[in-house]
């Protein structure tokens, strides 16, 4: 049974150790906690698999009105993964963007972008800076709806662009992330002026060697095999206390309650590095197993499990949708959004459906936690037994996946194919480009 004071004890431990993004002191010592957890839990082959990547450094983020007399310079952090420079122009406010589909309309209504700097509120801003770039924009500012002052790290690249090219590639114009207060002010002056603003971002991106860190429950009489997975690194700021410590101790409290049972497929757990940089741990372990992803038969994803009030969510791939609400109904676990998860590429199962897994991804959203990607994600704002009860729809899943005699689950068909991680086309490069459309939520039952 999953004890919610166990995912809070481990939820904790991972907080002491303070901020966990990549290549920081936290994310070394949060990946030799996780061995050793699941040394002592039972697990086997527990080893680190690195690799390397090029992670975000900043060095200055800055946002000025011009022609103002009132403040002129805004708070604001560097939106991670745009160029280092300085722009100033004409801004132009596109609105809320949710839909990348948005684009075109947006771009028409503001009478076009080429040349100016283009001012957007997204929680996902990747979605759709290469699109702005290529029509023209000279910059890019994201407005931030985190309350109290605080400020969301969000990336102007992500998956795919970021898993296919590791160790170099970023958006060749600089960004910003302003302050919700300060936001109002900056669009106060795009409305009642010209908007002339001034951006600058300063960033390194220097290439480091980080690790996913794997064990292994052996299955008693198959070579296949089952993934449970969710990522250990935090945001640049704070302790990622919901995003995601709270899951990486959801995955520990399954590991310690599947150790007791006979299982036919083994069972892998994985606690991926760099998921904020853009899935880079869950890429790079489906490109390292490769030759084993035909016998991998399913994936299970935990990341923020438990923010409360919200929806409980599943995104799925289409072949494990049924497989999962099946999974969900045996703890009384009942969806209540449901989303074709190869549409959106959000989290660490998104590279397991684009190597042909199915994979699923049971969480609680929306509305999303109020300080995402902040410091204000901490401890406190918790409910461990929101937690629990998502972690043990995840334990449910896994554990059928690992013991059915024949699941009926055929391989992994994405709607969408961000990078083609299939073990047959993994021979080439593939690279992978966001596509102009990212459709909207879909009901597959």
């Amino acid at each position: 049974m999953i004890e919610h004071r166990r995912i809070r004890d481990d939820t904790l431990a991972l907080c002491d150790v303070g901020n966990r993004f990549a290549g920081t002191p936290g994310e070394s010592e949060a990946r030799e906690f996780i061995g050793q957890r699941f040394s002592s839990l039972g697990l086997v082959n527990v080893r680190e698999e690195p690799f390397e990547v090029a992670t975000y450094r900043p060095r200055l983020a800055r946002c000025e009105l011009l022609g103002t007399a009132s403040r002129s310079a805004l708070v604001c952090v560097g939106l991670q993964f745009s160029d280092s420079g300085t722009v100033e122009s004409e801004a132009v406010y596109l609105g809320r963007l949710d839909d990348q589909s948005e684009v075109e309309a947006a771009v028409h209504q503001a009478g076009g972008i080429d040349g100016r700097i283009a001012v957007l509120g997204t929680s996902y801003p990747y979605l759709f800076s290469e699109a702005l770039v290529a029509r023209g924009a000279v910059g890019m500012v994201v407005t931030s709806d985190a309350p109290d002052g605080h400020v969301c790290h969000l990336n102007a690249m992500m998956y795919p662009s970021l898993a296919g090219r590791p160790n170099g590639t970023r958006l060749p114009v600089p960004g910003v992330t302003v302050e919700r207060q300060d936001a109002e002010l900056l669009l106060q002056h795009i409305s009642s002026t010209k908007g002339r603003i001034r951006i600058a971002h300063e960033a390194d991106y220097e290439t480091i060697v980080t690790a996913n860190v794997v064990g292994e429950l052996i299955g008693t009489d198959s070579d296949e095999s089952v993934v449970l997975g969710g990522h250990y690194d935090s945001q640049l700021e704070g302790v990622g206390a919901s995003d995601n410590a709270s899951g990486i101790a959801s995955l520990l409290e399954i590991a310690r309650i599947l150790a007791e049972k006979p299982l036919r497929r083994s069972l892998i757990f994985a606690a991926f590095a760099d998921e904020e940089g853009g899935l880079r741990g869950a890429t790079d372990f489906c490109r390292r197993h490769a030759a084993d992803m035909g016998r991998t038969r399913g994936m299970v994803n935990i990341d923020a499990p438990g923010w409360a009030p919200s929806e409980r969510s599943l995104h799925a791939d289409p072949e494990i949708l049924s497989f999962a609400i099946e999974s969900a109904a045996t703890v009384n676990w009942q969806p209540e959004e449901k989303l074709d998860a190869s549409l959106f590429p959000g989290s660490d199962h998104n590279p397991f459906i684009d190597a042909g897994v199915p994979a699923c991804f049971f969480w609680r959203h929306p509305p999303r936690h109020p300080y995402y990607h902040t410091a204000g994600d901490t401890p406190g704002l918790l409910d461990f037994k929101v937690i629990a009860e998502t972690a043990d729809v995840a334990r449910a899943t896994v554990a059928r996946l690992a013991s059915i005699e024949q699941l009926g689950l055929g391989r992994a068909r994405p709607s969408r194919r961000w990078l083609d991680l299939r073990p047959e086309t993994l021979a080439g490069e593939t690279g992978g480009k966001l596509p102009r459309a990212y459709p909207k939520e879909a009901e597959n039952e």
